[in-house]
């Protein structure tokens, strides 16, 4: 199943980047309303080689026995899950500081701010339903 999952990012990473390559060498860009074409080729690309990256190393790089025993121990889970909480909270902090300060000093877009407000409020609401759905269950 993992190999399936894998073998799909790489896909969608190939077809990323060879659909942002295709469509900018043929000239559709400039048929197409495209507001910066030049910065269209960057990220297909880069988003594109980033999914290959992530599809190869999961398809060619395998875990050795004695690794997959350490990444189920239950001290390593419980260290790894405070990582991320600490992380989490310095993301949030430093997200929602930098959204404010961008959009107070006008270097945002009205389109831009409520993109970046929305992606908060979405991790920051499936971050109380989750701990709710914890506390309830647990």
């Amino acid at each position: 199943m993992k190999k399936i999952v894998s073998f799909g990012i790489l896909t969608i990473g190939f077809l990323i980047f060879l659909g942002g390559l295709f469509l900018y060498g043929l000239g559709i860009h400039q048929l197409l309303p495209i507001p910066r074409p030049d910065l269209f080729i960057w990220a297909t690309s880069i988003a594109g080689i980033a999914l290959i990256i992530c599809g190869v190393c999961e398809l060619f790089f395998k875990k050795t026995r004695e690794q997959e025993i350490e990444a189920k121990d239950e001290r390593n889970i419980a260290l790894g899950n405070a990582a991320k909480a600490t992380g989490f909270e310095v993301f949030t902090s430093l997200f929602s500081i930098a959204i404010l300060i961008l959009a107070l000093l006008g270097y945002m877009n009205t389109v831009s701010f409520f993109t970046l407000f929305a992606a908060f409020f979405i991790g920051q609401s499936a971050f109380i339903g989750r701990l709710w759905y914890l506390h309830k269950n647990m």
